[in-house]
């Protein structure tokens, strides 16, 4: 890599493998497009052992280009990201690993860092690996305590509930009792995806609150405009 880089530079250098990566990196970060042109095939070949541009321009960007990033995370960064994925648990994890990004995209850290963090989390969740505690429970709650109280959310009568019984049980004969099962879970499956659209906004709402207070005033108007 060094060494086919050194060649496009205007004017050409010595760059070798004793040159820092991060030289390196900063070089090739600055290099227009028509520079870049066809270096990854250069090295592949260089590399051998049935190695593809593809695969070169990939370790660039998800090892080599760490280099440029001095940073490494943190604890408290690592507990972010732990409180983050139990929040957004269930969504789908290039979604998660963004949302991780944008919170420390003000820092040094390597994105792939974080992302990786995030894949090796949601995997310990999904083991039973992790157990872990959010900061403000009762304003995040997680997939299962959504699941939980989706019965409370279909806001249906107990009256209705028991004539509804009634009415099914007297014409058990008429109905096709999958049916009945078939449109119930269709309409809870519904309830269940607003409730995720809605909680993922109210997360990216509460990230945005400058402080705590903040967000639960958010919290209690929200709950006033739905009363």
């Amino acid at each position: 890599f060094a060494i086919n880089l050194g060649k496009r530079c205007v004017p050409p250098q010595n760059l070798d493998q004793n040159t820092p990566n991060i030289v390196l990196c900063q070089i090739f970060e600055k290099m227009s497009q028509s520079q870049k042109k066809g270096i990854w095939v250069e090295v592949s070949k260089f590399v051998g052992d049935g190695r593809t541009d593809k695969w070169a321009a990939k370790h660039y960007a998800n090892a080599f280009r760490r280099a440029l990033f001095q940073e490494e995370l943190q604890a408290t960064q690592k507990e972010q990201i732990k409180d983050l994925c139990v929040r957004m648990f269930g969504l789908e994890s290039g979604q998660i690993a963004h949302e991780a990004r944008q919170l420390f995209r003000n820092t040094n850290i390597f994105p792939e860092a974080i992302s990786s963090y995030v894949f090796q989390t949601l995997a310990r969740i999904k083991k039973g690996a992790l157990q872990v505690q959010p900061t403000i429970k009762d304003l995040f709650p997680t997939k299962t305590e959504v699941n939980q109280n989706q019965i409370f959310d279909l806001n249906i009568p107990e009256d209705n509930v028991v004539q509804i019984q009634t009415d099914v049980k007297e014409k058990e004969e008429e109905i096709d009792e999958s049916d009945v099962l078939n449109q119930a879970f269709y309409q809870i499956e519904n309830k269940k995806n607003t409730m995720n659209l809605k909680l993922v906004e109210l997360s990216k709402k509460m990230q945005q609150a400058p402080d705590l207070q903040s967000a639960i005033n958010l919290l209690q108007s929200l709950q006033l405009g739905s009363g």
